[in-house]
């Protein structure tokens, strides 16, 4: 038994206060590089990025979707401060050749009214798509941070993400905007769920969420995978899948049903799912391409051994393609069994692959090639993410480690070498289609698209050999009799519009016999009506323009060209009726407009013909409105008024026709 005095000794060494050291161990000084260590990666992985994209500022336009989306585009060709409302709410109210991203159409018309469509501009809207695909690379590295990688890790992931070459497609090719726009919204959006899911406080970002999310998904409709997504990075945070945390995702998947089903509706009202590049196989054919595609991208994440912008459907059906579902299953295999080791990077990184590459493996058909390169810019962030996960485990200061950085360093300065030159393939159409054909030679689309480029800018020639090559691949598609016969229209001599009208008519008895859609077999009969008034057959031409409208009514080009016809016939009020239906599609086409003042005057109606002219040169400053509202401004008796006009002219240096300087003295 302790005594009393023992006690107390022991109370006293209990209460008595443990003295501090009288020094303290200052921080080391840390050096610039140190404390700036993540801005400084982040601006090196940016910077080469840039580098590796470079040669985009050198590219023009493609005519493969980037006349759809922008070139014929009215909402976009239109766009400036007068229609920007109106074109707006047009842009998104309307799809684009079956797709619903207006928000990438829309950035279109803003370039257009900041920079047009001259030769001179293409570097300003291929400037944005990489500044665009920067930003990506940002989120991607500052995602990665919140993930807990290291600096070097999430260095890596940004560089891999930056200057991988299956990023080309997406950032040199214009109708791709929507690629790297719908990711700068989908990363933030990203970005901003990791944060607040790691603060506990998930709900208080939801207002930066859900409209960034929509934003993605107006952007494109890849984006509704998001919720997934985010299942996968609750999945590598929490190490476990928990109910609770998938039923807090119920309104954003609700987000992306609606985004999905405006998106499935549009492309089957377009006719583009199951479209007939891959009607010949049934479903499970195309599942099996699916599974092939799944792994194929995998694979060409290690080393991208050929590039195409299409991957044409294969001849026949092959037992090749069954290494795709193989391979497949053992990759499920494999993350099961990772699953259960509990290794969540692993696991995060096969999940967040897979939910956003699963919605364009083309099972249902919707697209022209069996793969993309496209497709993969998001879904590679799960596999890159893996990659870099590992190499932030690395000690530098072993020669082993040492050894795998510098095979790191070179692997990414190879791949961005061999996206800069990959590049280069995007500078125009016929570079693009020629790449094309060294791999796919048998491909129609290949040669018709590139003898379209050719006839366009003067290859006459060439572009003729194209289009006989095109007809040989295929003679029972009305489509390349009706480019060849656009070939033959340019021309002026009477025996070659007789070669047009010839190809015309076969376009349209071929796609009679095919019941291609109504609105092809319009444009046939417009073309061969046009070609039968040039060739001054006035009556075929108006029948087979009468024959065009029963097929496609919408068709603006019926009464654009029919006007001209009974212009050219001396029908007036035919040709005002025309031209007013033609204005309800274009109401700004000022060439048109001045049509309509002529066509008045013409019928004996000077005055109400001088509004239109008034109008006509609200939107174009065509030489020939000022000429033409002279003329009208004479037949009125108003003098001045039309002087005004010649001086306008001739202030221009533009030649005045003899009639109206005898008129007025001039």
């Amino acid at each position: 038994m302790m005594s009393k005095s023992k006690k107390k000794q022991k109370n006293k060494k209990k209460n008595t206060p443990v003295k501090k050291s009288p020094t303290t161990v200052a921080p080391p000084n840390l050096s610039f590089f140190e404390v700036h260590k993540g801005k400084i990666f982040l601006a090196l992985a940016l910077l080469l990025t840039f580098l590796a994209h470079m040669s985009n500022l050198n590219n023009t336009w493609v005519n493969w979707d980037d006349d759809k989306n922008f070139q014929e585009n009215e909402f976009v060709t239109s766009f400036d401060g007068s229609t920007f409302w109106e074109n707006t709410v047009n842009i998104f109210t309307n799809d684009v050749i079956g797709g619903y991203n207006p928000l990438s159409i829309w950035t279109f018309g803003i370039e257009n009214m900041l920079w047009g469509m001259e030769d001179s501009s293409w570097k300003w809207w291929h400037l944005d798509n990489m500044l665009l695909h920067m930003l990506v690379v940002f989120f991607v590295f500052i995602v990665g941070r919140q993930l807990k990688l290291n600096v070097y890790a999430a260095c890596l992931l940004a560089v891999l993400f930056g200057v991988h070459p299956m990023r080309v497609e997406s950032v040199a090719w214009l109708t791709e905007r929507k690629d790297v726009l719908f990711a700068s919204f989908y990363f933030a959006a990203l970005y901003y769920y990791i944060k607040g899911k790691l603060k506990g406080n998930e709900w208080k970002y939801v207002l930066f969420i859900v409209p960034l999310f929509l934003l993605s998904g107006l952007s494109k409709i890849q984006a509704v995978s998001l919720p997934l997504s985010m299942i996968a990075v609750d999945y590598y945070i929490d190490r476990k899948f928990e109910m609770a945390n998938i039923l807090r995702k119920i309104p954003y998947f609700v987000i992306s049903l609606l985004i999905g089903g405006i998106g499935a509706y549009i492309l089957s009202e377009s006719g583009v799912i199951l479209d007939s590049s891959t009607s010949d196989y049934g479903p499970f054919q195309r599942l099996v391409f699916g599974l092939f595609a799944y792994v194929q991208y995998i694979g060409k994440l290690v080393y991208p051994w050929i590039m195409s912008p299409l991957y044409p459907y294969p001849a026949k059906f092959s037992s090749f393609y069954f290494i795709g579902p193989s391979l497949f299953i053992a990759m499920a295999l494999f993350t099961f069994y990772a699953w259960r080791k509990k290794w969540s990077v692993w696991v995060f990184g096969i999940l967040f692959y897979t939910f956003n590459i699963m919605f364009v493996l083309q099972i249902v058909g919707a697209g022209q090639g069996l793969f993309a390169d496209r497709f993969t810019y998001v879904p590679y962030f799960g596999l890159f993410f893996i990659a870099a996960y590992y190499f932030g485990k690395l000690d530098f200061k072993k020669t082993l480690s040492k050894v795998i950085l510098a095979l790191v360093v070179a692997y990414c300065l190879f791949m961005a070498h061999k996206t800069y030159q990959h590049t280069k393939i995007w500078t125009n159409s016929y570079s693009m289609w020629t790449h094309v054909l060294k791999y796919y030679p048998k491909t129609k689309v290949t040669w018709g698209n590139r003898a379209n480029w050719l006839r366009d800018n003067g290859y006459k020639d060439l572009a003729l050999a194209d289009y006989t090559e095109r007809i040989r691949l295929g003679a029972d598609d009305p489509e390349p009799f009706n480019s060849r016969g656009k070939l033959y229209f340019q021309s002026q001599t009477r025996d070659t519009l007789l070669l047009a009208l010839a190809d015309y008519k076969e376009a349209v008895r071929l796609a009679g016999i095919k019941q291609k859609k109504n609105n092809l077999q319009s444009e046939y009969r417009v073309n061969q009506a046009s070609t039968h008034a040039r060739l001054g057959q006035s009556m075929e031409a108006i029948n087979m323009f009468n024959e065009a409208e029963k097929f496609n009514p919408n068709n603006s080009n019926i009464f654009f060209n029919r006007s001209i016809t009974y212009h050219n016939i001396g029908d007036f009020a035919s040709e005002k009726k025309d031209i007013e239906r033609y204005l309800k599609f274009k109401p700004r086409d000022g060439a048109m407009i001045s049509n309509l003042g002529t066509a008045k005057r013409n019928l004996g109606d000077p005055a109400g013909a001088e509004a239109d002219f008034n109008r006509a040169l609200q939107y174009s400053k065509l030489p020939a409105i000022f000429v033409e509202r002279a003329r009208n401004y004479i037949a009125l008796g108003k003098y001045n008024e039309a002087r005004k006009d010649i001086q306008t002219l001739q202030n221009n240096k533009l030649q005045v026709p003899a009639d109206l300087l005898q008129a007025t003295g001039m």
